[in-house]
C-alpha cells in the first residue's frame, strides 16, 4: 500500500521549492523526506567530485558516517552500484539489494541529461515490503531532488563567474602597476591563455587554466604547434573569419573535445611577432543549456532567465577580455625583455632602495629576489671603486646622463666578479626623473681571457726570441762545421784512391750533405713561417718554372732508374707567386715523389681548371711509389712526420718537405690535394689561382 504521507511530502518539495533556499538546505530537506518512508533507519547522498570519477560522501541522515563508508565500500566492492547503474532507464531507476543484515538497501540514481551526477543510499529495516509504486515515488522524488541541484549549481556557477569576472577586472586594471605579478596574474584569471610565436605557430607559453584545459603539464604544451590543437566547430565558423571571438573545439590530452570561445590578439616584441589567444571553456554552458531544455515545464522559466544571465555574462566577459589583451600585450613585452634578458638587470627608487631585480641579477650574484629588494646596491659593493668615482657616478646621473664603467662587485657568497655597467635614470610622462635602471653584464671571463691572452702574446713573443735566438746559433754553429766537413771530403775523394776509404769518405760526404738538407729545410720552415704577407708577388709561367724543376731532378731520377716525364699541355700558364718559394714548393713534392718511388715512373703534369667556381692552375705529380693509406694522409703535412716513422723506417729525410710545401702553397691562397692508396702510388695536385690582366 502507497505511504501517503511520502507522497504528500514529494508533492510538497517539488512544488514549493523557493529560490532563496541554500544548496545544502535543498540537499537536507530532500533528504529528510525519506524519513516519512514505513521502515526507514537512513538515507546518504553521495556526489561526483568535480576533479576526478570518484563520489564523495555529500549529507547524510546517519551520525556514524563510518558505518555509511562501510557500506558503501562494499557495495562498490559487490559492484551493486555498478549494477544499478547500469540496469537504470536515463531518468533513474531503484535497485534493492539485501545486505544479510536484516535490513535493506535502495539505490537512486542521481541522473541528468549530462550524466550521473551522484545516487542516494536509502537503507530500510526488515519491516520493508517490496512496492512498486513506492520504488517510482522514490524514483520520482530522486529525479526532482537531482534537477533542483543541478539548477542550484548552475545558478551558482553563474554567481561564481560574475565574482571571478570582477576580479579579472580588477587584476587586469592592477596587472600595468607591477609587472613581477604578472605571471600570478595570468595563471590565476580563469581564462585560458596561449602566447604563441607567429611565424612557427609554437607555443611559446600557457598560464595554469589552459594547461588544466588541455590536461597536458606546460611544458609538455611549450615547442608543440598550436594547430594541433584546435579545430573549427562547424563550417560556419570557418566562413566567419572576420569574427575575432571564434567557436573552436579543443582536443584535450585523452583525445576528446571540448567547446570554447578563443579570442587572437597580436603584438611585436625584441622584433619577433606573437599571438596571444584567450579561450574559456563552454562545456558545462553548453550542458546546462541541453539540460534546461529538457527539464520538466515547471523549471522551464527558470532555466531560460538564467541562460539569458549567462549569455549577458559572457557577452561582458568578452568586452572585458579585449580591454585585458590591450594591457596584456605591453605587460608581455615588458616581461619577456626584462626576464629573459642575459644582463642583470636592477630598478631602484631615487635614493638607491632595490624595487626589482630580474632572474639573471639572482644568477649572477647569489641574492635571491626576496633578499634585494629593499636593500641598497652597496650589497656587491667590493670596495675597490674609489670615492671619486662614486661622486662621478652621482654626478652624471643627477645630471640626468648615463654612467658607464667596469668594475669588480662581490657576490653573497664573497666571491669577486667584473661587471660592465650602465645606469641611467628613468623620467616619467612629464619627465621627471622616478627611479634608476642599471644594466650589469658579468664579464668575469672576458676578462680571465683577455689575461690569459695577454701571458700568451708574451710567451709567444719570448718563444719566438728564443727560436730566433736558437736559429741564428744553428746557422752559425752548425752550417759553418757542416761546410768545411763537406769540403774536406771532396778534397779527400779526389786525392784517395783505395775503394775501402773511398766508400767510408762518400759515407761522410753523403752524410753531411744529408745533415745540411734537414738544417736547410728547418731554417727555411722558420723563414716561411714568419715571412711577410705584404711580400712582392710577380707574373710566372708555370710552364717555363716545371722545364727548370725537371731538368734539376732528372739526375736524381736516372740514379734510380726511374721514368721522369713531363707533360705540358699549353706553353704558357700564368700565376702570380713569389719566384723562388714556388720553385721550392714544386721541388719539394717532385723530390719526395722520387724519393718514395723505387720503380716505374714520376709524371709531372700543368694545366688549368675550374675548382669551387674560380679559374686555377692545376700540377700534378703522380707517381708509382709505396702510396698512403687513407687514415695517414692528413699527418704528411705535419711538421717532422712520415708514413713510416720510427727507428724501423725506410726513408731518409726529416719529413720537412710537404710540410714547407704547404705553407708556400697556403701563402698563395693555394690548395694541396692527394689521391693514394698503398702500393699503387700516389697523386699530388697544386691548385694556385690562375693570373688574369683583370
Amino acid at each position: 500500500m502507497l505511504q501517503n504521507s511520502f507522497y504528500d511530502a514529494v508533492v510538497n518539495f517539488s512544488a514549493n521549492k523557493s529560490d532563496e533556499i541554500t544548496y545544502d538546505e535543498m540537499i537536507s530537506d530532500g533528504l529528510s523526506i525519506f524519513k516519512k518512508i514505513h521502515g526507514f533507519v537512513s538515507v546518504s547522498l553521495f556526489l561526483k567530485s568535480s576533479d576526478s570519477a570518484d563520489y564523495y560522501l555529500k549529507d547524510s541522515t546517519s551520525i556514524d558516517h563510518d558505518i555509511i563508508q562501510t557500506t558503501y565500500n562494499e557495495l562498490i566492492k559487490n559492484k551493486e552500484i555498478a549494477k544499478s547503474i547500469n540496469d537504470s532507464e536515463s531518468t533513474g531507476s531503484v535497485q534493492i539489494v539485501n545486505n544479510n543484515l536484516n535490513s535493506f538497501i535502495l539505490i537512486l540514481p542521481l541522473i541528468i541529461q549530462t550524466g550521473l551526477m551522484g545516487f542516494i543510499i536509502l537503507k530500510l529495516d526488515n519491516n520493508y515490503s517490496d512496492d512498486e509504486k513506492l520504488k517510482d515515488l522514490c524514483k520520482i522524488h530522486s529525479k526532482y531532488l537531482a534537477l533542483f541541484l543541478m539548477n542550484s549549481n548552475l545558478y551558482s556557477e553563474l554567481e561564481n563567474l560574475k565574482m571571478t569576472d570582477n576580479k579579472i577586472v580588477h587584476y587586469s586594471k592592477d596587472i600595468v602597476q607591477s609587472t613581477k605579478e604578472l605571471k600570478k596574474i595570468l595563471d590565476s584569471i580563469q581564462v585560458g591563455i596561449l602566447v604563441i610565436d607567429k611565424k612557427s605557430d609554437e607555443i611559446i607559453d600557457v598560464n595554469r587554466s589552459a594547461s588544466k584545459l588541455f590536461g597536458f603539464g606546460k611544458y609538455e604544451l611549450i615547442g608543440t604547434n598550436v594547430q594541433d590543437h584546435f579545430i573549427y566547430k562547424d563550417d560556419e565558423e570557418r566562413l566567419n573569419s572576420s569574427k575575432n571571438s571564434k567557436e573552436f573545439l579543443l582536443k584535450k590530452n585523452d583525445g576528446t573535445f571540448i567547446p570554447i570561445i578563443k579570442t587572437d590578439a597580436y603584438f611585436n616584441a625584441s622584433d619577433e611577432e606573437y599571438i596571444i589567444e584567450s579561450f574559456i571553456d563552454i562545456t558545462e554552458r553548453k550542458k546546462m543549456e541541453e539540460a534546461l531544455h529538457t527539464a520538466q515545464i515547471e523549471l522551464e522559466h527558470r532555466v531560460e532567465e538564467r541562460t539569458h544571465e549567462l549569455s549577458e555574462v559572457n557577452k561582458n566577459l568578452q568586452n572585458e577580455i579585449v580591454d585585458r589583451i590591450k594591457a596584456e600585450k605591453d605587460l608581455l613585452k615588458i616581461y619577456w625583455a626584462v626576464h629573459q634578458s642575459p644582463a642583470a638587470i636592477i630598478i631602484t627608487d631615487l635614493y638607491g632602495k632595490i624595487e626589482y631585480v630580474n632572474p639573471k641579477f639572482s644568477e649572477i650574484t647569489g641574492y635571491k629576489y626576496q633578499e634585494a629588494i629593499n636593500q641598497n646596491p652597496r650589497i656587491l659593493k667590493s670596495g675597490e671603486l674609489s670615492s671619486e668615482e662614486y661622486k662621478n657616478l652621482w654626478d652624471t646621473l643627477l645630471d640626468g646622463k648615463e654612467w658607464r664603467s667596469e668594475f669588480r662587485n662581490r657576490k653573497k657568497n664573497g666571491e669577486l666578479y667584473w661587471v660592465s655597467a650602465s645606469i641611467s635614470p628613468v623620467r616619467s610622462d612629464n619627465k621627471d626623473v622616478t627611479h634608476y635602471l642599471a644594466v650589469q653584464e658579468d664579464i668575469t671571463e672576458r676578462k680571465r681571457y683577455l689575461e690569459e691572452l695577454i701571458i700568451a702574446k708574451q710567451q709567444a713573443e719570448n718563444s719566438d726570441r728564443i727560436k730566433s735566438s736558437l736559429l741564428a746559433n744553428m746557422s752559425h754553429e752548425i752550417r759553418t762545421p757542416l761546410i768545411g766537413i763537406l769540403g774536406y771530403s771532396q778534397i779527400l775523394m779526389n786525392e784517395i784512391k783505395e775503394a775501402d776509404l773511398v766508400s767510408l769518405v762518400n759515407d761522410i760526404y753523403s752524410s753531411g750533405n744529408r745533415l745540411l738538407k734537414t738544417l736547410n729545410n728547418i731554417l727555411y720552415l722558420s723563414h716561411i713561417e714568419n715571412i711577410s704577407i705584404e711580400m712582392e708577388l710577380t707574373k710566372v709561367n708555370v710552364i717555363e718554372e716545371l722545364e727548370h724543376c725537371f731538368l734539376e731532378n732528372k739526375k736524381y731520377a736516372n740514379e734510380k732508374e726511374i721514368t721522369l716525364e713531363l707533360i705540358l699541355k699549353r706553353k704558357e700558364l700564368y700565376i702570380k707567386v713569389e719566384k723562388d718559394l714556388f720553385n721550392q714548393a714544386i721541388g719539394n713534392i717532385i723530390d719526395n715523389a722520387l724519393k718514395y718511388t723505387d720503380k716505374g715512373y714520376v709524371i709531372v703534369e700543368a694545366d688549368y681548371a675550374s675548382h669551387h667556381g674560380k679559374n686555377w692552375a692545376v700540377i700534378k705529380v703522380k707517381d708509382t711509389g709505396i702510396g698512403i693509406a687513407k687514415e695517414d694522409q692528413g699527418k704528411i703535412f705535419d711538421a717532422f712526420r712520415q708514413v713510416s716513422e720510427g727507428y724501423s723506417r725506410n726513408f731518409d729525410g726529416c719529413g720537412l718537405g710537404l710540410t714547407i710545401s704547404q705553407k708556400i702553397v697556403d701563402i698563395f691562397r693555394g690548395e694541396i690535394t692527394i689521391e693514394s692508396q698503398p702500393t699503387k702510388g700516389s697523386t699530388f695536385s697544386i691548385w694556385l689561382p690562375l693570373f688574369t690582366s683583370n
